[in-house]
């Protein structure tokens, strides 16, 4: 790189600056070095730094233009780095708007228990329930025109296409348990799925609850999102029966 384009050298320098401390947030929470609180710290930062280097990148592009140099890694820095403030950007977003709430269920009333995952969260009271409704107002039982039993294998097929680890399956009592790791802090976050007639004697309701194991807080809509996930699979699963 020629060395008339100080911007491209040091935004080059800033964004990979900025993409490690980024990855060493969910390392670090991982490994014990810091905790939650910690890591959203340290991508907060991760943050300002992108931000920074998007701002030295785009002056030493700007520079190129008329120097013909540093134009390559200015506009790598760019390729790199704005995916990566979308991502936190949109992170920051679902933290600050979304309810504090890390339990989601189809049933606020009667909200599935955990009988094997560890999980030992009691799904909140009315308060709870009505910001659920209020975020997610899609999140609801599924009700299907089959025998419990067709309901269960199928939903037992989901899970286990999913990837999530199963805890428990209990046919007799139609519940399932499993867990899944999130993908950027590797928290543990338990499902379970009830299977039942409902108010329907010829068809069956399904139940999804899913929860942070150890959260606290919003989730940023994970929790959301995964029984989303599940229902919508058993929902292709019954369609291609």
């Amino acid at each position: 790189m020629p060395t008339s384009n100080k911007f491209a050298r040091v935004g080059i320098a800033l964004v990979i600056a900025s993409v490690v401390t980024a990855v060493l947030s969910p390392i670090g929470n991982r490994s014990g070095w810091w905790g939650y609180g910690g890591a959203v710290e340290v991508l907060t930062w991760a943050g300002y730094g992108g931000l920074v280097a998007t701002a030295v990148c785009l002056a030493g592009l700007l520079v190129a233009i008329r120097s013909h140099s540093g134009m390559l890694p200015s506009l790598l820095g760019l390729l790199i780095m704005v995916p990566v403030l979308l991502f936190l950007q949109y992170w920051h977003n679902a933290k600050n708007t979304l309810p504090p709430i890390h339990d989601i269920s189809t049933d606020v009333v009667d909200a599935p228990d955990f009988w094997v995952a560890p999980n030992s969260n009691l799904y909140g009271g009315s308060k709870e329930a009505a910001m659920q409704q209020q975020a997610y107002p899609d999140i609801k039982p599924l009700f299907l025109p089959i025998a419990t039993a067709r309901a269960f294998a199928l939903a037992k097929q989901a899970i286990v296409d999913t990837g999530w680890k199963i805890f428990d399956m209990d046919p007799e009592n139609g519940r399932i348990e499993a867990t899944e790791k999130t993908f950027w802090f590797g928290y543990s976050d338990d499902i379970v799925v009830r299977i039942s007639q409902g108010n329907r004697p010829n068809g069956s309701r399904i139940d999804v609850r899913s929860s942070s194991r150890f959260g606290s807080g919003t989730d940023g809509g994970t929790n959301a999102r995964r029984v989303r996930k599940i229902l919508d699979a058993i929902r292709s699963k019954y369609s291609s029966d």
